[in-house]
């Protein structure tokens, strides 16, 4: 590969291969930058896509995994062979619209000495995405702050305050170093869900400087419909959600080994706490009600009975809030409908219907 470049953009891929013939367009008008491809056990022909491109393009290499190992494993794999000073992340089905990016960010760092560079994300949603939370959730934390301190707790900023551009690895540049020590750290782990929160808390354990590039949308993210980009209370979604907990625990106990717990538990508990409590509002709004008395009982398990039990009268207190709004308003609604003239028959109001009249007795 050539020496020249400063920046290797690392890029793990499971069943692709429907997306790849964009992506490698944009690659091959990409600048300054040498592409690590990771295919983790693809089925559908997305490794011999990789290599035939790779054969084509001496600035782009390609690991073959023969059985899926996960992203948090493939990535991995990826970033402990990088030699370059800087380092970058992209998904196999997003886009790379601005050839020229890895360059002028790599400038940045420089001149900057920079640990890590936010940039903007143009975010690309499919039709099939539904309006409501995740959206939400998504587009703010998107957002950052122009200027950020030196030496900050960038994790509470992260995930507590959303001052930055979310905790994910792909609309960030890194000094390399501390993406490689936070990949040491997860030699072995199985993340099922949150795996770039993870692994951005533990990189931002080792960064000292943040910079930001404003109005550079390097990035293009595109959703799709899948299981993460469905309603937060959906009882599938929440399961993931609740089993997300696994990372954050496995979290501690690297904290604790490396000997950061004193120095992160604070913005560690406020973040666990925050992700519980987010869980909790939207098990609470969860129309099932026999999945939530089945999560209810596996929480105890999963968070710590201590934990549960602290956070849980206020969920319920919000819900039981929640419910009068809702029974008052239905109220009202029928106290109109009797009222109105175009209700009434030879002076009989008419009977509205038995749900109706059942959630006003709740």
């Amino acid at each position: 590969m050539p020496d020249t470049h400063r920046v290797t953009l690392v890029i793990p891929v499971h069943n692709g291969a429907g997306s790849l013939e964009a992506l490698f367009a944009d690659i091959e008008k990409l600048l300054g930058a040498d592409v690590v491809f990771v295919d983790d056990g693809s089925t559908d022909g997305s490794a011999g896509l990789l290599l035939s491109f790779a054969e084509k393009h001496p600035h782009v290499r390609v690991i073959v995994h023969e059985k899926n190992i996960g992203v948090t494993k493939a990535r991995r794999s990826a970033v402990m062979t990088v030699t370059t000073p800087y380092i970058m992340f992209a998904d196999c089905d997003d886009r790379l619209p601005v050839p020229d990016a890895p360059v002028r960010l790599a400038d940045a760092m420089d001149a900057g000495g920079y640990d890590l560079i936010m940039f903007d994300t143009d975010i690309v949603f499919d039709p099939s995405v539904p309006e409501g939370s995740y959206k939400e959730n998504l587009r703010k934390n998107l957002r950052f702050e122009k200027q950020l301190p030196a030496g900050a707790d960038y994790n509470r900023l992260m995930f507590v305050e959303q001052t930055m551009n979310g905790p994910l690895l792909w609309n960030k540049i890194y000094r390399t170093a501390p993406v490689r020590w936070a990949n040491e750290q997860l030699e072995g782990a199985v993340i099922p869900l949150g795996q770039d929160q993870i692994t951005i808390f533990l990189i931002l354990t080792q960064v000292s400087s943040i910079g930001t590039c404003e109005n550079s949308f390097f990035y293009q993210y595109h959703v799709g419909g899948g299981v993460s980009t469905r309603p937060f209370e959906t009882p599938e979604r929440l399961r993931l959600l609740a089993h997300q907990a696994d990372g954050w625990h496995f979290l501690e106990k690297i904290l604790r080994q490396q000997g950061l717990w004193e120095a992160c538990s604070e913005s560690w508990n406020a973040v666990y706490a925050k992700f519980c409590s987010g869980m909790l509002t939207n098990w609470a709004a969860c129309p099932d009600a026999a999945f939530r008395k089945e999560l209810l009982r596996e929480l105890p398990e999963i968070w710590g009975a201590d934990l549960v039990r602290s956070l849980l009268p206020e969920i319920l207190l919000e819900r039981v809030a929640q419910l009068e709004e809702e029974r008052n308003a239905l109220r009202e609604s029928e106290r109109r409908l009797l009222s109105s003239p175009r209700w009434r028959i030879g002076g009989a109001a008419l009977w509205l219907p038995k749900k109706i009249r059942g959630l006003l007795r709740r």
